[in-house]
């Protein structure tokens, strides 16, 4: 079925186009296409990469399968996929205690959550500014607030790692 047919899809060009920039963003940050196709830790080529990051009307049918996705995802140190999946059907993530064995909160992790708090500030002074927040500035802040959640979880769940160490658990 092409996409012309397809008029009922329950998700919207916005939802899949944020899929394809977490595809585009992960492919950055796991070093790039050529990187990760020469050292074969995709099944997958270039070219169906770049049709899966990029948002253009002829690409609009093509997405990496799931398993590239994870695998992108895991290279890059952050599950944007599943973010923007859970995000188009309005659920954010919650990441697992169990990922936070350890108690040990550094200075990259703080350096971390104060670029998410201060992205979202000014994402949200600039939206103020007109004094009204525009459907695309509400587009571009909620992810933030997602990812400030996240980080926010998981200093928690360090935080509890520190009280079970201190109870002898």
């Amino acid at each position: 079925m092409s996409a012309q047919e397809a008029v009922n899809r329950p998700s919207t060009r916005v939802m899949r186009g944020r899929l394809k920039l977490a595809t585009k963003a992960s492919i950055a940050d796991a070093g790039g296409a050529k990187d990760l196709v020469s050292e074969k830790m995709l099944r997958v080529g270039e070219v169906a990469l770049s049709r899966g990051s990029v948002h253009r009307v002829e690409n609009d049918d093509h997405f990496v399968g799931i398993d590239t996705a994870l695998d992108l995802d895991l290279l890059a140190g952050e599950p944007r996929h599943a973010r923007a999946l859970a995000e188009a059907q309005n659920w954010t993530l919650v990441p697992l205690v169990a990922v936070c064995p350890t108690a040990v909160i550094n200075d990259a992790g703080m350096n971390r959550l104060a670029r998410i708090t201060n992205e979202f500030e000014l994402s949200m002074r600039e939206a103020l500014e007109d004094r009204a927040i525009s459907v695309e500035e509400a587009d571009e802040a909620l992810p933030l607030i997602n990812k400030l959640i996240e980080e926010l979880l998981h200093k928690q769940a360090k935080l509890l790692a520190v009280r079970r160490q201190g109870d002898g658990e």
